[in-house]
């Protein structure tokens, strides 16, 4: 699905953000970011993001939470053109 949407919109990035308070999630990213490059989508049309504790879904109370923030989300970033 993913490599059919690099070809319609290839002027588009999409961005792997990591979440959470760890440095583990940009490894996160960048794995789901070098799974795609393996699959054919060019490197060129992603980016990664490490968040760390900037963008929490819940508050990072207690460890139910933590790992509620744990995550990679996918960004569509339009092109301005």
């Amino acid at each position: 699905m993913l490599a059919s949407f690099s070809g319609e919109w290839p002027k588009n990035t999409v961005s792997w953000d990591g979440g959470g308070s760890s440095g583990e999630l940009v490894a996160s990213a960048e794995a789901v970011k070098a799974a795609l490059v393996q699959l054919g989508i060019p490197a060129a049309s992603m980016r990664t993001v490490g968040l760390g504790a900037l963008d929490p879904v819940v508050p990072d109370s207690d460890l139910r939470n933590r790992w509620k923030n744990r995550r990679v989300e996918m960004v569509l970033d339009k092109d301005s053109d």
